[in-house]
């Protein structure tokens, strides 16, 4: 009986042991995709502000700029 108790004792460990690798995988890519997705947000807010920023310079001035001098719109607009 007592090697029968042992047996059960190390399914369980292993079975625990595989649980805990499974959740550990998991987590790490929920963590990629979420990181991916932190990368992609971030991208299309900038983008959104440029947009923002040339469109606020072409209502004020009548025409968009002859070059895109990023630094000065977004000094002058506040992004």
């Amino acid at each position: 009986m007592n090697a029968a108790n042992r047996q059960t004792g190390v399914n369980q460990i292993v079975l625990l042991v595989v649980l805990a690798v499974a959740l550990a995988a998991a987590y790490v890519a929920i963590d990629l995709y979420t990181g991916g997705e932190k990368d992609m947000l971030t991208v299309e807010t900038r983008g959104v502000r440029m947009i923002s920023a040339l469109s606020a310079y072409k209502r004020e001035s009548g025409a968009y700029p002859d070059g895109l001098q990023i630094h000065a719109i977004q000094l002058r607009f506040a992004i």
